[in-house]
């Protein structure tokens, strides 16, 4: 029984230690249906136009307006 409490002691201080490589050695950057960019997202952005003023309630008329589902 002890050896086994050691090897399972034994693989989650090299999964720590992985997880730990891994996160100190990671590339700034993101990745989307192109590939890795190895620039901050922040900076890739292109800017937002400004959003609209709420509109107040019943503002909608007509087919704008969809029912909405109920949740249960």
């Amino acid at each position: 029984m002890f050896p086994f409490i050691l090897i399972c002691a034994g693989v989650a201080v090299a999964a720590v230690a992985v997880t730990w490589y891994a996160v100190v050695t990671a590339e700034e950057g993101y990745e989307d249906e192109t590939g890795f960019h190895p620039t901050p997202r922040e900076k890739a952005r292109r800017p937002q136009p400004d959003a609209r003023g709420v509109e107040p309630a019943g503002a909608k008329e007509g087919a704008e307006i969809r029912p909405c589902a109920t949740v249960r």
